[in-house]
């Protein structure tokens, strides 16, 4: 049975509107609209926000995206936030950034990202990055991480708890 529209929800945290809307662009080029809904959150307090209001509903997000370089809250700070909450710990976050620095991935990683990927400069490769993701939720019914490390040039995962 084929999934219906909207069966998948994703959150994606990027204070760039530009770095968004490219994001938003490669999920539609993906196909990955089809079956997952993404909301756009352009702050961690915003973030944490989105969350709430889902738990609340007795809803989930099946992948967090999340940018590093952000004002006020850093996206490791979200990240910190997401990890110390129990309601959200299951939650898939893939760090989504610009940093290539190898501090920032061990960070991200210790403070339990699931995945670190730097942002492709090429479009095709995002493009390619949110095909994966489809290509796990429609088979998995879930994004997984070993899936897509096998797919994403790069991607670096923590190890397996």
């Amino acid at each position: 049975m084929a999934p219906s529209a909207h069966t998948y929800r994703l959150l994606l945290v990027e204070d760039n509107p530009a770095d968004m809307r490219l994001m938003q662009e490669a999920i539609r080029h993906a196909g990955l609209e089809q079956v997952a809904a993404s909301t756009p959150c352009y702050s961690a307090e915003d973030c944490m926000h989105r969350l709430d209001e889902a738990c609340r509903r007795h809803q989930s997000y099946h992948l967090i995206m999340l940018d590093l370089n952000m004002p006020r809250t850093s996206g490791k700070e979200l990240l910190r936030m997401i990890r110390a909450d129990r309601r959200y710990r299951q939650v898939p976050v893939m760090v989504f950034t610009n940093s290539d620095s190898p501090r920032d991935m061990q960070d991200c990683m210790l403070l339990g990202a699931d995945m670190y990927v730097q942002k492709p400069s090429d479009f095709s490769r995002q493009i390619d990055l949110f095909e994966s993701i489809l290509d796990s939720l429609l088979t998995l019914h879930r994004v997984d991480r070993d899936t897509l490390s096998s797919r994403v040039p790069g991607m670096q995962q923590r190890a397996a708890s």
